[in-house]
């Protein structure tokens, strides 16, 4: 999707757009409102979702309670067939400890305990390269842009892309491939 289009009527908007031809289709989900990410979810009914964190944003509408914030980022799930997966953030204090009601992959960083996590980070200029480590393996990846959060989003790309049978070349040539935009 373009832009910020992850409010109700935009989501159904880009739903519309959708094609037979299509493989997979990402779309942001919103959860800044009490009841959002679960009325989302059960529009596009998706297979894989990801929280990548409980931060600040929208922290007014649960008066400051970043738990009830977490339980409604979480509603991601409502909509997922019974085999779906979500992959959470465990870096993050509150995501690394969620139970959701569907089978939870953990990303990390600093995470050593997740199911997928980076090591030997190394910065270069607007590059940083890094290994994802998971069930006992080691891949090299880089992505040409700096910055940890980066890295994070990498980890989790990679994750699912296996989760979805791409080859691990293919998976960090679309890393190394990524370029940001607007």
């Amino acid at each position: 999707s373009e832009n910020n289009t992850n409010v109700q009527v935009k989501i159904g908007m880009n739903i519309q757009k959708l094609t037979s031809d299509c493989g997979v289709y990402i779309q942001e989900i919103g959860g800044g409102r009490p009841g959002g990410a679960s009325r989302h979810s059960r529009m596009v009914c998706p297979a894989i979702t990801i929280v990548t964190n409980i931060g600040d944003a929208h922290i007014g509408n649960f008066y400051g309670d970043k738990k009830a914030l977490m339980e409604n980022k979480l509603g991601i799930v409502d909509g997922m067939p019974e085999d779906g997966v979500v992959y959470l953030n465990a870096d993050d204090p509150l995501l690394v400890e969620a139970a959701p009601d569907c089978k939870k992959v953990l990303f990390a960083v600093n995470n050593k305990n997740a199911d997928f996590y980076a090591d030997n980070i190394v910065a270069e200029n607007d590059r940083t390269c890094f290994d994802i480590v998971y069930d006992d393996q080691r891949v090299a990846a880089c992505v040409n842009v700096p910055g940890e959060h980066n890295v994070l989003n990498a980890v989790c790309a990679f994750a699912i892309g296996k989760q979805l049978n791409i080859s691990e070349e293919a998976i960090v040539n679309g890393i190394a491939n990524f370029k940001t935009q607007g």
